[in-house]
C-alpha cells in the first residue's frame, strides 16, 4: 500500500496560473504577503533580506533584482552604494 504523503510542500494548495496576475495580495497578521491562500513572503525573512543586501552591494557594480513578494530586498539594495541598480 502506497502511504500518501503529508505536511508542507504536499498539503499546499495549487497555485492557479491562469488567474495569479489578478489575485488580491493580502498581508496577514504575522506581515506574511498572502496570494491565493499561499505565503508568497513572509516577514521574519526581513533580516534575511537585510543581511542578503549588503552581501551582494559589497563590492558595488551592477546589480539586477526581480523580485516577486515585498520588495524588501530592493529595498535594502537602494541603501548601499552601487553603480548600477535595476530592480
Amino acid at each position: 500500500m502506497e502511504r500518501r504523503k503529508s505536511g508542507y510542500p504536499y498539503e499546499l494548495k495549487k497555485v492557479k496560473k491562469e488567474t495569479w496576475r489578478d489575485s488580491p495580495a493580502q498581508m496577514n497578521e504575522d506581515g506574511n504577503l498572502i496570494i491565493q491562500g499561499r505565503s508568497v513572503m513572509e516577514g521574519w525573512q526581513k533580516d534575511y533580506m537585510a543581511e542578503f543586501a549588503k552581501v551582494v552591494t559589497q563590492n558595488g557594480g551592477k546589480i539586477l533584482e526581480v523580485g516577486f513578494g515585498m520588495g524588501l530586498s530592493a529595498s535594502f539594495i537602494q541603501q548601499y552604494d552601487n553603480s548600477s541598480c535595476d530592480l
